[in-house]
């Protein structure tokens, strides 16, 4: 999937919505649930891939400067949250223009390939086929973390 493709589908998220992450993402649900499986396996892919590369000792450490302790889940979440935000803000998170804001999360977008495609199906998202190349958890970029 092209760059271009999967930040158009992410422009599709109402945000009249914010605060009910369900129904923000329901556009870009009802999108991918019309492309062919490959097409929501490829946006799957590329989103681990994006939230990959923000997976660095760096940001973590700009995001947890006070703390004692950090969250690998919450981490995770603040870089879906990077995610969603699009594009530009991405980028200048990703070159260090910008510091994300550590009190924001958007877990649910993890779930949206599965959920996209069980629509399609008519199927249990737990059913979804596909596991992605690129791991996003926490640590998994393992060159960003050395110290």
């Amino acid at each position: 999937m092209t760059d271009n493709k999967f930040w158009q589908i992410l422009k599709k998220f109402d945000w009249y919505n914010a605060g009910d992450d369900d129904e923000v993402m329901q556009p870009a649900l009802n999108h991918l649930a019309q492309l062919e499986d490959e097409e929501i396996f490829a946006f799957e892919e590329r989103m681990a891939e994006l939230l990959y590369a923000l997976d660095t000792r760096e940001l973590a450490d700009k995001l947890y400067a006070e703390d004692e302790y950090m969250s690998g889940d919450i981490f995770l979440y603040q870089r879906c949250c990077v995610l969603v935000n699009g594009k530009d803000y991405y980028n200048g998170i990703l070159n260090g223009i910008e510091l994300p804001d550590p009190d924001l999360e958007f877990e649910a977008i993890l779930y949206l390939p599965s959920r996209a495609w069980a629509k399609k199906h008519n199927a249990d998202p737990d059913d979804y086929p596909y596991i992605t190349k690129t791991s996003y958890e926490t640590g998994s970029n393992t060159e960003r973390w050395k110290k």
